[in-house]
């Protein structure tokens, strides 16, 4: 069974606290569409994880190993990540353009700590993601509409990062990552893509596939390792 350790998550996390907008000169610009597309992509991977995840466990587990409100507030947060998926689709609906559905993905959770640390990550990949797409959308409607989901997720992101110990508040500065970077980061999860599934004009960076003292730093991060367990990660360099 595909298994994504928790040391990779450690790894991706760092993207969260990049350097600032200010610095980033290199996003992609795609066209309204896409970008509108590319986030309900987003969207919907956060909420195949918490589909797959929120019946795993009983409410006192949840609250006992993340915190004493967790469950009802992640319930609140797939709830409404529903919403935003059907808002969305019917947007594109109205535009004449077809939407995205859902990949197949496998996410590898086994335990509750693991789930949490990857949820928190794919929200602040995400909101990293959102801040990108503005740059691509040209309708004043269509990035009020981004921007009201990028504030709803950014409330996610900094109570996720609470609830598992993390500050909410990372930095000054959220950190814009391009199209491409975003796809390398979730691409690991997807097993199978509908298709007829529209096309984006970017893909991700290729795959590291063996690299010196990987489980080494695999094992000081998560003493669990053992030498037959697959450790994968991803490395964005650059401002």
């Amino acid at each position: 069974m595909y298994l994504f350790k928790i040391t990779s998550i450690s790894l991706l996390a760092g993207l969260s606290i990049a350097s600032p907008l200010a610095k980033r000169a290199n996003i992609t610009v795609v066209d309204d569409n896409t970008a509108l597309n590319y986030i309900l992509s987003l969207v919907s991977l956060a909420y195949q994880l918490q589909v797959s995840s929120l019946n795993k466990w009983p409410t006192g587990i949840l609250q006992a190993a993340v915190a004493s409100t967790f469950h009802d507030n992640f319930e609140i947060i797939y709830e409404e990540d529903q919403e935003q998926i059907i808002f969305l689709v019917d947007l594109l609906n109205a535009k004449g353009v077809t939407p995205v559905r859902p990949s197949t993905y496998v996410f590898g959770v086994r335990d509750i700590k693991f789930f949490s640390t990857l949820l928190s990550v794919l929200e602040g990949v995400g909101l990293s993601a959102y801040l990108s797409a503005t740059t691509s959308i040209s309708d004043k409607a269509g990035l009020t509409a981004l921007g009201a989901i990028l504030a709803v997720q950014a409330l996610y992101s900094s109570y996720i990062r609470a609830a598992i110990g993390d500050s909410p508040f990372a930095t000054a500065f959220d950190t814009p990552i391009d199209f491409s970077e975003a796809n390398t980061l979730i691409s690991v999860f997807i097993v199978d893509t509908p298709p007829g599934n529209p096309k984006f004009p970017f893909q991700g960076r290729p795959i590291l596939r063996n690299f010196q003292g990987a489980f080494t730093t695999a094992k000081e991060t998560d003493p669990t390792i053992t030498a037959s367990t697959p450790v994968y990660a991803v490395f964005l360099s650059g401002p």
